[in-house]
């Protein structure tokens, strides 16, 4: 059964040369994501993916954490992406802390460094692997199995800048025609262009705070 999940897909970075011949089970979410959630929120950690786009619109669809990994990497490829995990990690522990000293009033102070420019490469790992694997958003569904453009790998990778104008951003808290009430868990959607509905990034919520990576010009 393993062996047969395994050549469904084969490694998206394929495009960079230095493939291993192992296919590796990536987490979409870092694993030290997931294990964070776990143990810091009560009952089920919630880690959605939302669509938001066509029928059904604003569903929230609830992902089992144990089962958010595919076969979309190789090993060489997939331990590549290692560094980045931290980066998710610092910010879930910072927004948490800010999350939870707002709703208590603590003015106690603590500080924590997240790496930008990894977090944005670690955003950017999401988005990819959540395409590639497809089976996130039903909107997206056509895109399944479509590799990342060479040059977005590389940015990946970390052997090309960010272009100008892209990246991530923080975003406000309400966008025209959506709710965002009561985040307090890591959620994932995509990010459609207003015009012409094309998809030019993603947005993350880390708990109360929303962030965007942008991949394409917005108008």
């Amino acid at each position: 059964m393993a062996k047969n999940r395994q050549r469904e897909f084969e490694c998206y970075a394929q495009a960079l040369g230095g493939c291993a011949a192992e296919m590796s089970d990536e987490h979409i979410v870092s694993d030290a994501v997931l294990r964070f959630l776990k143990a810091n929120i009560r009952g089920n950690p919630q880690v959605y993916a939302q669509n938001t786009a066509g029928p059904p619109r604003g569903v929230r669809r609830l992902r089992d954490i144990g089962r958010m990994t595919a076969p979309i990497l190789c090993t060489t490829h997939n331990s590549g992406l290692h560094r980045y995990d931290n980066e998710a990690l610092a910010m879930c522990k910072a927004t948490l802390a800010l999350y939870d000293a707002d709703n208590s009033h603590d003015p106690a102070a603590e500080t924590f460094i997240v790496d930008g420019d990894r977090l944005e490469r670690w955003m950017l790992k999401v988005l990819f692997g959540t395409i590639y694997y497809g089976r996130d958003w039903p909107p997206l569904a056509g895109l399944r199995g479509q590799t990342p453009p060479l040059e977005w790998l590389e940015i990946l990778y970390e052997r090309r800048e960010m272009p100008a104008g892209r990246g991530l951003y923080w975003l406000p808290t309400q966008l025209e025609g959506e709710d965002f009430d009561n985040r307090d868990e890591v959620e994932l959607l995509p990010w459609f262009r207003r015009g012409d509905g094309k998809l030019i990034g993603l947005r993350v919520w880390f708990f109360s705070f929303h962030f965007g990576l942008l991949t394409e010009e917005t108008d």
